[in-house]
């Protein structure tokens, strides 16, 4: 991972944050330690959060899927809980997947969550971002950043040397917390309705990907996946 050094001549950051409470909060006293499945299937005992709502859902074959409104009803959180292993189900998503938008149909769900406080380690998005074609910024031989810079110090050339991101995201009974900060480094070369009687059982107890949402654009503002509830992740 690139850092920092004498051959460094910009660091642009951006960041977002977004603390908001649910539509409908979470009861604290439905909170119960429940069993969670890691993917390599040892277990660990969380706090899950437990509601029976009515909110947007579906199961389109491959996953469970739910939105959870957030207060003001712009945003939502999307719980995909895959019925096959997460990194199969990752690896067919699309833009149009259904875990990336709110279901447009409605069940009563009986959803246990587990809540979740956890901080991803810095990482590089280089190589994810010239395998989508943006390859001429990472070559110092073409690379054009005149739009910045007019006139590099003694006729640099300026090109991106690495992407690195970070987030946290913390779920809680209350509502959700999330932040992320991108750092773009630049080097120079040399350089209502009536609920049926039961609900759908909706259980999020293994690994499962989760979408925050700003419903009037379809804009997925923040996406990842939870494989242990009880990890908190980097400091």
């Amino acid at each position: 991972m690139t850092s920092l050094d004498a051959s460094t001549r910009m660091v642009l950051v951006n960041a977002i944050h977004m603390k908001l409470p649910w539509a409908t909060a979470f009861d604290p006293a439905a909170t119960q330690a429940l069993s969670f499945s890691r993917a390599d299937g040892t277990t660990v005992s969380t706090p899950f959060m437990n509601e029976d709502a009515t909110l947007a859902y579906v199961d389109d074959g491959a996953a469970q899927i739910v939105a959870l409104p957030l207060s003001g009803g712009q945003i939502s959180v999307i719980i995909a809980l895959p019925h096959g292993d997460l990194a199969t189900y990752e690896a067919g998503l699309t833009a149009g997947s259904a875990a990336l938008a709110p279901p447009t149909t409605q069940a009563l769900v009986e959803l246990s969550l587990p809540k979740v406080a956890f901080t991803s380690p810095t990482f590089s998005l280089a190589d994810e971002l010239e395998a989508m074609g943006m390859t001429d910024a990472f070559d110092l031989n073409v690379a054009d950043f005149s739009g910045l810079c007019a006139d590099p110090p003694a006729g640099e050339t300026l090109y991106l040397s690495d992407v690195l991101q970070k987030a946290t995201i913390a779920i809680a009974e209350g509502g959700i917390e999330a932040a992320a900060a991108t750092a773009v480094v630049i080097d120079a070369d040399g350089s209502v309705a009536y609920p049926p009687p039961e609900g759908t059982p909706m259980v999020v107890d293994r690994p499962f990907l989760m979408a925050i949402v700003d419903v009037p654009t379809g804009a997925v503002l923040f996406l990842g996946h939870i494989e242990d509830p009880t990890a908190m992740g980097s400091p």
